[in-house]
């Protein structure tokens, strides 16, 4: 048997955090090790408890799931952050931290589907010269890519994606690349 996935919990809705709780505690081979409903928490829980998942909303008072998402990416390369947002109205953004772990052909696909769900795109990537192979222990692809800037812009504009910006960040782990972009 596997270790259960700890997941840590970061919304700022406590009817959210509970609906999602009461989810993740039915799905076998995950465990809840905590919640946090400012960005602040989200930070101090997941470097005090290290969960395999951060699952953080965007949009929490104080600190940011954006500006947490990065500093405790700065602090701990061993967490996976899974960001996700919602909206009330038509500008849903489709956020994803996933996307190290697909290669250009699987990232193609992914990219079209989002293009046709949301108008606008939000994720992070590492920056980097190809294919790495990751030593965590979750079961997710032990591959993943690490992009250069031109071929990630190529990429999105090849997929229906305009950039609209792209800043780099440096943390412990190395550069990652924010890109933001909106559908072409």
């Amino acid at each position: 048997m596997n270790a259960p996935i700890r997941i840590l919990i970061a919304d700022d809705h406590p009817l959210f955090r509970s609906g999602l709780r009461a989810l993740l505690d039915s799905v076998a081979d995950t465990e809840v090790v905590g919640e946090a409903a400012t960005g602040e928490e989200a930070v101090e829980i997941a470097l005090a408890l290290t969960p395999d998942v951060v699952v953080m909303d965007i949009n929490m008072p104080g600190l940011n799931g954006i500006d947490a998402t990065r500093d405790i990416l700065d602090e701990s390369g061993d967490i996976n952050i899974l960001v996700m947002t919602m909206h009330d109205d038509d500008d849903a953004v489709f956020a994803d931290a996933v996307f190290l772990h697909f290669d250009r052909a699987q990232l193609d696909g992914v990219l079209r589907k989002a293009a046709r769900a949301a108008p606008v795109l939000a994720f992070a990537t590492r920056e980097g010269k190809g294919e790495e192979w990751s030593n965590r222990h979750l079961d997710l692809p032990r591959h993943f890519v690490l992009w250069q800037e031109a071929p990630l812009r190529d990429l999105l504009a090849a997929t229906g994606w305009s950039v609209r910006r792209l800043e780099r960040g440096d943390s412990r782990i190395g550069t990652w690349l924010q890109i933001l972009a909106v559908r072409a």
